[in-house]
């Protein structure tokens, strides 16, 4: 929407045309649903507009596939096919009156470290062990980590892998990288993290099931 304001406000065809700045207006006032805004706030924010840098923006697209397939935005729900286009909070039930907490913390966290975004880096993390019945995610470090609603797509893997006894001895959240330099800011913030330790993925392609720029591998559950 910036962008689109930017190539067609900014044009000097434009500004040079009360009409046409007027037409403008209406089809804005007619087409776009927000809270009333008023010219006084408009001239404020073309003035914030031509300020703009375009190289240093990072788009965020709110569907179904940011930070991960549904992890945030559920397509229309899945028991009521049919009908109007739509999408509701994936973690809708966690945050009464505020359904889209969740999305929110996300958004954040992509203003703190929007490079980190930008590089849509494909990360997976791998259950190192079961409990009662199930993979192990629980790790007290890991689930801070998640809670962060970090601005990267993490996927938790369906499959269990064996660890050697090398990085089981290390007894704290291994990131394996497989990015061969090409995403420096993910791998920048992911060193950043407490308790995170990083090895090069030459020697430990076996941890690397799904093709992904980086595997995470979640401590096992305390016997």
């Amino acid at each position: 929407m910036i962008e689109s304001v930017i190539g067609t406000v900014l044009s000097s065809e434009t500004l040079l045309n009360p009409d046409k700045i007027a037409e403008l207006y209406k089809i804005y006032r007619q087409k776009t649903l927000v809270s009333e805004i008023s010219i006084k706030e408009i001239i404020a924010g073309l003035n914030l507009v031509e300020k703009a840098n375009l190289s240093e923006m990072i788009h965020i697209v709110l569907d179904p596939t940011i930070a991960g397939d549904e992890k945030y935005l559920n397509k229309q729900p899945h028991n009521r096919p049919g009908g109007p286009y739509y999408m509701v909070p994936t973690h809708w039930k966690e945050c009464p009156g505020n359904e889209f907490c969740r999305v929110q913390g996300l958004i954040q966290s992509i203003m703190l470290y929007p490079l980190v975004f930008k590089e849509e880096a494909s990360i997976f993390a791998y259950a190192t062990s079961n409990s009662k019945g199930k993979l192990y995610f629980e790790d007290t470090v890991f689930s801070q980590f998640e809670k962060s609603e970090p601005p990267i797509n993490l996927t938790r893997s369906k499959f269990l892998v064996t660890t050697s006894s090398e990085i089981k001895d290390m007894k704290q959240v291994v990131v394996i990288d497989f990015s061969n330099g090409k995403y420096p800011k993910t791998l920048e913030y992911l060193s950043s993290q407490p308790n995170f330790v990083v090895l090069e993925g030459k020697d430990y392609q076996k941890y690397r099931l799904n093709k992904e720029d980086f595997s995470i591998l979640v401590p096992p559950a305390l016997p």
